[in-house]
């Protein structure tokens, strides 16, 4: 039977998608995609969208916590579209990486090749060396800095994003 929108199902996030979300499959094998949960979570999802043969869901309930969960440290983490893996342990990120470049392989190119795990920063936090840093005006006409929602051009303001070093969340503040 097809899911329905709104219905609440139980289910147990099994891997990510290639853009951070968590994966479960319904009683019927349907795949459900859900932002913010980690393999391992198991948790109450509310259906927002069904596709057919995928569906998409939102959390509505954290049940049990993946052993990989970890408090975010961001208050911007949500709707800034730049860390879609702040809730995992950094090794978890690192081991999720590694398996978005082997799916891709796989999947998309049909090949089998070895690829290496992802190469760890020495650091979680200030590691990032690149940043695009949109600017615009706030709902009352004041500039703000941070970084677009996800899937929009929404500036989301970010005073101290926890991926950059600290000398760009200085940089940015200066306007």
């Amino acid at each position: 039977m097809p899911l329905q929108k709104n219905q609440l199902l139980t289910l147990r996030i099994e891997r990510l998608s290639s853009d951070g979300s968590g994966v479960a499959h319904s009683a019927d094998g349907e795949a459900v995609f859900v932002p913010n949960t980690a393999p391992g979570d198991e948790a109450r999802i509310k259906i927002v969208k069904d596709c057919g043969r995928y569906a998409f869901g939102i959390l509505d309930q954290l049940l049990t916590p993946s052993p990989d969960r970890v408090e975010v440290d961001c208050p911007a983490a949500g709707p800034c579209g730049g860390c879609g893996l702040r809730h995992i342990r950094y090794e978890a990120e690192c081991a999720a990486k590694t398996q978005f470049v082997r799916d891709a392989f796989a999947r998309l190119g049909k090949l089998d090749v070895p690829v290496r795990e992802v190469l760890a920063a020495p650091a979680a936090d200030r590691y990032r060396n690149k940043v695009q840093l949109p600017v615009g005006t706030d709902e009352n006409g004041h500039i703000v800095t941070g970084f677009f929602a996800g899937r929009s051009h929404r500036i989301v303001a970010c005073a101290d994003c926890r991926l950059q070093p600290e000398w760009m969340n200085q940089l940015a503040a200066r306007t």
